[in-house]
């Protein structure tokens, strides 16, 4: 990657290919993403996932004396600008280096002859990310649904870890990897349609982190 980084600082461009191909399937798959050239069109205050590399950075302070900053992220489509207010900008200063992979969760902010925006709400590294599906079964579940569910899982057998969800009781369920599935918009639709809307949520977490245990 330093010598991509070198060639972007020197020429502007990247001659011997770009640092985010080795992600553009996982970018691609991710059904909730964003890409940067269609951020004009998802309209104003929306939510909005992007990911990718980090070219510039400008930290400084508010007139309360807090850290916040701009960074310019770039994708495999073009570029955005992101706000990072002060209390985010304080959690995840570290990620904020040029040259960084990150995904952003955040909220678009389109002003009339201006480029694209987006209000930053989190931030997490891109390359230490493992994506699972939670899938939440509704308190009037029955035996004929999680039948239909486990054969679909089956069915749609891949390397996308699934946990379950009961909201009945607040449980979480991690399935073994029989049951995990394949990550691909057909099959979250699939599930959707089985599970009902809403059910089926994209979720991250880091190489260290466990999955979460319900609350």
């Amino acid at each position: 990657r330093e010598r991509l980084s070198l060639e972007k600082e020197m020429l502007g461009l990247y001659i011997s290919g770009h640092p985010l191909e080795p992600y553009r399937l996982i970018l691609e798959n991710m059904t909730n993403l964003t890409n940067c050239a269609e951020l004009k069109d998802s309209g104003d205050n929306h939510r909005a996932r992007v990911g990718g590399i980090i070219t510039a950075v400008r930290k400084f302070y508010t007139k309360k004396n807090k850290q916040m900053a701009f960074i310019r992220l770039e994708d495999l489509t073009g570029g955005v600008e992101i706000v990072i207010f002060p209390d985010l900008f304080e959690n995840r200063s570290q990620l904020l280096e040029e040259d960084n992979l990150v995904l952003i969760d955040g909220r678009t902010d389109l002003k009339e002859d201006e480029e694209p925006k987006i209000i930053a709400e989190s931030i997490r590294p891109l390359n230490k990310e493992q994506k699972y599906l939670q899938l939440n079964i509704g308190e009037r579940h029955n035996h004929s649904l999680l039948e239909h569910l486990k054969n679909t899982l089956i069915a749609e057998n891949g390397e996308t870890p699934v946990c379950l969800y009961f909201e009945k009781d607040k449980k979480m369920l991690v399935l073994k990897e029989e049951y995990w599935v394949r990550d691909h918009p057909s099959c979250l639709e699939r599930l959707e349609n089985l599970l009902g809307p809403g059910s089926v949520i994209e979720q991250f977490k880091t190489e260290s982190e466990s999955f979460p245990a319900g609350k």
